[in-house]
C-alpha cells in the first residue's frame, strides 16, 4: 500500500511539473511587448538613429584638418645663400575660442534629444501592440460566448421538444430555437474568419511571422488603479522633454553661428628647399624655415547674420511645436480619461444587466416548466443576456486600450 502511494505522488508530482512547465512556456502581454521592443524594425531604426547622433558627438569637437601644399619654382629664385627650388607649408587652422565647445553642446543635447524620440517611439509601440493585442482577447470571448449560448439553446431545444412531445408546449418554440441555433452558428463562421487578420497585425508589430499563433488568455480583470495625475503628462512625456533638447540646441546652435563670424587663426610652418650656391657666403645652400600665423577675414557679414537669425527661427518654431504638442496632448489626455471613466461605468451598468437578466430567465424558465407557455419570451431574454455579456467583453476591451494610451501619454507604458 505504501509503495503504491509513493508511485501516486510522483506521477502527480510529475503532473504538476509538466503543467507548470507549459504555463511558463506561454508567453503574456508582457512578454509580447518584450518581443516588439526588440524585433519591431521601425523601433530599431529609431535606436540607430539615436547611435548616429552618438557618434555626431564625437566629430563636433575635433579641429579642422591642417592644410599641406607643396610648391616647385620652375626657375629657381637666387638668393644669396642658393636658389630656392621648392617649398612645403603645412598649416592648421584653430576656430574662434569657445566654437568647439558649442558645437559639442549642440551636438549632445541633438543626441539626447534623439533618446527621448526613440523612447517616444518605443511607448508608442507598447500602446499599438496593446491595441492589437485586446481585440483579439475580445474576439475570443467572444466566440467563448456564442458557444456557450449553443449549449443553452440546444438544452432550450430539448426542453421544448419533451413539452412538444407532452402536448404542453408548441412546435414552434423547437422552430424558434432552430433559427437561433443557425444565427449562431453563422455569427461564430463570421467571427472566426477575423481571427488571421487580426492575427497577422498583431505579429506584424513584433516582427514575427503571420502564422505564428497569439497566446491569449481565458480572462483578463479590470482591476482598479491610481489616479494618474495630469500634471505627469507634462514631466513624463519623452516628446516634450525631446523638444526642451531641441530648443536648447538652437540656442547652442545660434551661439555657433555668432563665433563663425570671428577670425579662425591658423599657425604654420614654411620649409624653403635652397640649392648650393656657387659663392663662398656662409650657410650657403642650407634649407630655410619661416614659422607662420594667419588669419581668415570674416568681412562678408550678410551670411553670418542670416545663419544667427536662421537659429533664432528655428529656435522660435521649435517653441511653437512644443505648445502645439503639449495642447494635443493635453485634450487626447483628457478625451482618453473620459473613454477610460466611461468604460468603468459601462462595466458596472452591464454587471447588473446581467445578474438582473440571469435572474429573469431562472423565473421564466420555472414558469415554463408548469405552464409551457411564455417560451418566446425565455429565447429573448437569454438573447439580452448574451448582447449584455458581449458588450461587457467590449467594454473591458476599450477599458484596457483606454488605458494603455493614458500611460502612453504620460510615459508611463508599464503599471
Amino acid at each position: 500500500m505504501k509503495r503504491e502511494l509513493n508511485i501516486y505522488l510522483l506521477i502527480c508530482t510529475i503532473l504538476l511539473i509538466q503543467i507548470s512547465v507549459q504555463a511558463q512556456s506561454v508567453p503574456g502581454l508582457s512578454d509580447y511587448l518584450a518581443m516588439a521592443a526588440s524585433g519591431n524594425p521601425g523601433l530599431k531604426a529609431k535606436y540607430t538613429r539615436f547611435e548616429m547622433a552618438i557618434e555626431k558627438v564625437a566629430q563636433s569637437n575635433g579641429l579642422p584638418d591642417p592644410t599641406l601644399s607643396f610648391g616647385y619654382f620652375v626657375q629657381p629664385i637666387e638668393t644669396r645663400v642658393g636658389p630656392q627650388q621648392a617649398k612645403l607649408s603645412l598649416t592648421q587652422m584653430f576656430p574662434w575660442f569657445g566654437t568647439l565647445k558649442a558645437n559639442t553642446q549642440r551636438d549632445s543635447l541633438l543626441a539626447q534629444s534623439r533618446y527621448q524620440e526613440f523612447l517616444e517611439a518605443k511607448y508608442q509601440l507598447y500602446y499599438e501592440v496593446k491595441s492589437a493585442y485586446y481585440p483579439i482577447y475580445e474576439l475570443h470571448q467572444t466566440i467563448r460566448l456564442h458557444e456557450e449560448n449553443i449549449k443553452i439553446l440546444e438544452n432550450f431545444k430539448q426542453i421544448s421538444t419533451v413539452k412538444y412531445k407532452n402536448g404542453i408546449g408548441s412546435m414552434v418554440d423547437v422552430i424558434r430555437v432552430d433559427i437561433l441555433l443557425e444565427n449562431a452558428q453563422t455569427e461564430i463562421e463570421v467571427l472566426k474568419s477575423q481571427k488571421y487578420p487580426l492575427e497577422v497585425r498583431f505579429n506584424r508589430l513584433l516582427n514575427r511571422d503571420d502564422s505564428d499563433v497569439v497566446y491569449i488568455p481565458g480572462d483578463i480583470k479590470v482591476t482598479p488603479i491610481e489616479e494618474i495625475l495630469r500634471d505627469s503628462t507634462v514631466l513624463r512625456n519623452p516628446m516634450l522633454h525631446a523638444y526642451d533638447l531641441q530648443i536648447e540646441s538652437s540656442k547652442a546652435e545660434r551661439m555657433i553661428a555668432k563665433k563663425q563670424g570671428n577670425p579662425m587663426i591658423g599657425v604654420g610652418v614654411d620649409y624653403v628647399f635652397v640649392g648650393n650656391s656657387e659663392s663662398q657666403i656662409q650657410n650657403s645652400g642650407r634649407d630655410a624655415w619661416m614659422p607662420m600665423v594667419s588669419m581668415t577675414l570674416p568681412i562678408y557679414r550678410k551670411k553670418y547674420k542670416s545663419a544667427v537669425r536662421e537659429a533664432e527661427l528655428k529656435e522660435k518654431a521649435l517653441q511653437l511645436e512644443q505648445h502645439n504638442y503639449e495642447n494635443t496632448l493635453m485634450s487626447n489626455y483628457e478625451l482618453t480619461q473620459y473613454t477610460l471613466e466611461t468604460a468603468v461605468e459601462k462595466l458596472a451598468s452591464y454587471e447588473r444587466q446581467i445578474k438582473n437578466s440571469e435572474m429573469a430567465i431562472k423565473i421564466l424558465m420555472a414558469s415554463y416548466s408548469n405552464s409551457g407557455k411564455d417560451f418566446e419570451e425565455v429565447l429573448r431574454m437569454q438573447q439580452e443576456l448574451l448582447r449584455y455579456q458581449k458588450a461587457q467583453v467590449v467594454a473591458i476591451k476599450d477599458y484596457h486600450i483606454a488605458l494603455a494610451r493614458l500611460k502612453y501619454l504620460t510615459g508611463n507604458p508599464f503599471p
